[in-house]
């Protein structure tokens, strides 16, 4: 299964296009996080910024990250020792159909 993008507000902003986007979460974790289309998101070439504003129903102990390099989605968990963070595990499906709302946005020349 793929992510599913809906895009509920589209903002622009001077040399800025921003949109408010909902994104449902696949059934299993990928090896490094989730690739996000820039495009599903409504803009036209890469995502510049990606701000977590909520969710549909709260992911509990789940932390949210943006690799603008790579454009990922990557979650973390608290380690089970107990100590830092640690990446999801490749296949765990405890966020399948999780709706994270996000806020995108892409700068651009013109």
């Amino acid at each position: 299964m793929a992510l599913t993008y809906a895009i509920k507000k589209r903002i622009a902003r001077g040399n800025c296009r921003e949109r408010l986007v909902e994104i449902t979460l696949d059934t299993d974790y990928p090896a490094d996080g989730w690739t996000l289309d820039p495009q599903d998101c409504g803009l036209l070439s890469t995502i510049d910024m990606l701000v977590v504003v909520g969710f549909e129903q709260n992911p509990i102990g789940y932390v949210f990250a943006f690799d603008h390099p790579d454009q990922l989605l990557k979650v973390y968990e608290a380690g089970a020792d107990g100590g830092d963070l640690d990446e999801v595990q490749v296949g765990e499906n405890n966020l399948a159909n999780v709706v994270v709302r996000v806020l995108v946005t892409e700068v651009f020349n013109g």
